[in-house]
């Protein structure tokens, strides 16, 4: 499943340059939630294999733009001083997800193999519940949004330089028009 993850943050990395940051992360974390109420499913009708790989499968694929679109909103929402620490949270959450997950699935199945799937209909439903809200609200920017972020010197002048190129070229293409 790690190379279906894989492949769809590559996916995922090439639309989230194409679609609304937000769009896109509701819909991988709506379609994670559907999922993994679907893999309950499979878990308390004790179905066969398949439909849980498929799901898994499933699943896998709509992390990636969970995973692309988040970094990309604390690349944008966050200033660069501050963006260290809270990549750091970031990360962090895979491992205390895994951890806090394991206890949920004990505390809420009770060691009943039978009820392993209500868990994941706890986890489906906040998934979607996040996703609706991400799709409708998540602008792509503070800028998109009406904020000011106060940026550093150095990445002022950077977008002043970018400006004095991007002046330049339309120039000599004018100049080029007009031979």
């Amino acid at each position: 499943m790690k190379f279906v993850t894989a492949l769809s943050v590559l996916i995922s990395g090439f639309l989230v340059d194409r679609l609304p940051i937000g769009k896109l992360m509701g819909v991988g974390l709506f379609v994670s939630g559907v999922s993994a109420i679907a893999l309950g499913a499979c878990q308390s009708l004790d179905s066969t294999y398949v439909p849980s790989l498929v799901i898994t499968i499933i699943i896998s694929i709509a992390t990636g733009p969970a995973f692309v679109t988040n970094l990309t909103v604390i690349g944008q929402w966050f200033p660069r001083h501050g963006r260290g620490l809270i990549m750091a949270f970031w990360m962090w959450q895979e491992p205390v997800g895994d951890i806090w997950g394991g206890v949920l699935f004990r505390v809420m199945s009770g060691k009943n193999y039978e009820t392993l799937g209500v868990p994941l209909y706890v986890i489906g439903s906040v998934a979607m519940m996040f996703g609706t809200k991400n799709f409708f609200i998540l602008a792509q920017s503070p800028e998109y949004k009406g904020f000011k972020i106060e940026e550093d010197q150095t990445l002022r002048d950077q977008r002043a330089i970018l400006r004095n190129l991007s002046a330049v070229e339309k120039v000599s293409h004018r100049e080029d028009i007009v031979k």
